[in-house]
């Protein structure tokens, strides 16, 4: 098992080859790829101010998370997730950090979707034999270690 950071969008400092006399940027996506296991990949790059942060400046965030149906009543999850939406202390769903002197477990979850995915399991990259479901979770942020 592992964890998918597709569409993830990260901050880093980087040094620049832009002078007043050379207008071209170096081709960071070729050199990360360069460096990076080829499971990992950076697709785009974007310039932007100092102390922005892609962690702490982020508005809202989505998680998908893979699971099989089974024997599962995906409309009576439905029905319960209804209660996550809206803001709530969600402390007792992570590992807390007591070196974080100032820890706050406040979350706005905005959005609860769960859904059986439609996988042709006539392919034949596929073949599991499970009916797959994703459940999305669209929010302000997401606690360490949840």
């Amino acid at each position: 098992l592992g964890v998918s950071a597709f569409t993830q969008v990260i901050s880093l400092t980087v040094r620049s080859k832009i002078t007043a006399e050379c207008t071209e940027e170096l081709n960071y996506v070729q050199m990360l790829n360069g460096v990076l296991p080829s499971s990992i990949r950076c697709i785009a790059w974007a310039s932007v101010p100092d102390g922005k942060s892609a962690r702490f400046d982020c508005i809202s965030r989505s998680y998908r998370y893979y699971f099989p149906k089974t024997n599962l009543d995906l409309n009576r999850m439905r029905q319960a997730s209804v209660d996550l939406i809206g803001t709530h202390d969600f402390r007792n769903f992570c590992k807390l950090d007591i070196t974080n002197t100032e820890p706050t477990f406040i979350r706005r979850i905005d959005n609860v979707t769960i859904e059986q995915l439609n996988i042709d399991n006539d392919s034949n990259d596929y073949n599991s034999g499970y009916e797959m479901c994703q459940l999305m979770v669209h929010g302000s942020g997401f606690l360490w270690h949840q």
